[in-house]
């Protein structure tokens, strides 16, 4: 399990370091930014879920998956309003 999220987690600084070289070319716009962090993220998080769930207790699973959609929902326009408030005005 360790070396699985350590990938998603070096993948996950991928993601930031190209959205940083977006940024510096000019060609990061706020889907790009919301969409790729909430995907990151999103399967970070059912990683964790999966790991982390026993079949004693399938209730976990089950609120990791609705935290997970959840988080898709509702972090995808808080991202965008994120992007929108560090970003510099044109």
């Amino acid at each position: 399990m360790k070396q699985i999220l350590m990938i998603e987690v070096i993948g996950y600084l991928g993601i930031i370091l190209l959205q940083a070289i977006w940024a510096v070319r000019g060609e990061l716009t706020e889907q790009r930014f919301a969409i790729f962090q909430v995907a990151a993220l999103s399967l970070l998080m059912i990683t964790v879920v999966l790991f982390s769930s026993t079949p004693e207790y399938p209730f976990g699973l089950f609120a990791g998956i609705f935290a997970t959609f959840l988080f898709c929902v509702i972090g995808y326009p808080i991202l965008r309003w994120v992007f929108r408030q560090v970003s510099p005005p044109k």
